[in-house]
């Protein structure tokens, strides 16, 4: 069994903070516009507006911990962990939702 990883109320604010629909489209993964709803192409029925998603055809949803939980099977500080991280490397979101990391520091010549 994993350790306990204690998780602080701002880290899970910030964790149920990250834009699924930024996520996904930084994992590579294909969107539809849907109203004002962005639809998962790759799970029929799936979608997401903002740190928000729902599953029409399992009536069931939540925020972006839930998200990874689900569908990336991740436990629960797993989840918080991988969340935080993209938190801490996000750069800025632009208007269209666009993912952008920081660029990779170059390695000092010896």
């Amino acid at each position: 069994m994993p350790n306990y990883i204690p998780i602080s109320k701002a880290q899970e604010t910030l964790a149920n903070a990250i834009d699924i629909v930024s996520l996904l489209r930084a994992k590579g993964k294909t969107l539809k516009r849907s109203g004002s709803e962005w639809l998962w192409t790759r799970h029929r029925g799936v979608t997401a507006r903002g740190n928000q998603w729902y599953s029409h055809y399992t009536q069931r949803g939540g925020c972006a911990i839930d998200f990874v939980r689900e569908f990336y099977g991740m436990w629960s500080t797993l989840s918080f962990i991988y969340l935080l991280r993209i938190h801490m490397h996000t750069v800025i979101t632009d208007r269209l939702g666009v993912l952008l990391l920081p660029p990779k520091q170059a390695k000092p010549q010896p």
